[in-house]
């Protein structure tokens, strides 16, 4: 007796597995993390930058201050010393060289008492910006 159908089966199973694809994932992933991380270095050094330019607005300010200050004390002296050396030309004590020297030391300190408002107000408006209370066009 020999059997009527044959025990032989065939058959076949695909299997598809994207072994590259997650490679490129990986690489994906961390070219991300790696641009996020590059990122939070900027903003870091924004943020010391700022601190930075805050930091020196405000040391300039001060500084200019103190000069303006300092300035303003010496301008009242070459007042002072002009209108002494006015009342001794008048009275002959002094001649007509100690007058214009008093005169040239009076103009030469509110020259440079007007340079340090300046320098001051500038100082002033440069903290501002720096610290974003005022925006440039």
């Amino acid at each position: 007796a020999t059997p009527a159908s044959s025990d032989k089966w065939s058959g076949s199973l695909v299997f598809n597995v994207p072994l590259f694809e997650g490679t490129t994932v990986l690489g994906e992933v961390g070219a991300a993390r790696a641009q996020m991380r590059q990122q939070q270095l900027n903003s870091a050094l924004v943020e010391r930058s700022a601190r930075r330019e805050i930091k020196e607005a405000y040391l300039s300010m001060r500084s200019s201050a103190r000069r303006r200050m300092i300035l303003r004390k010496a301008l009242k002296y070459a007042q002072l010393d002009y209108d002494l050396a006015v009342q001794d030309y008048k009275r002959s004590v002094v001649d007509n060289l100690d007058a214009l020297t008093a005169i040239q030391d009076l103009i030469a300190a509110q020259s440079a008492y007007v340079q340090a408002v300046y320098d001051h107000r500038r100082a002033y408006d440069r903290l501002l910006v720096a610290a974003g209370e005022v925006k440039l066009d």
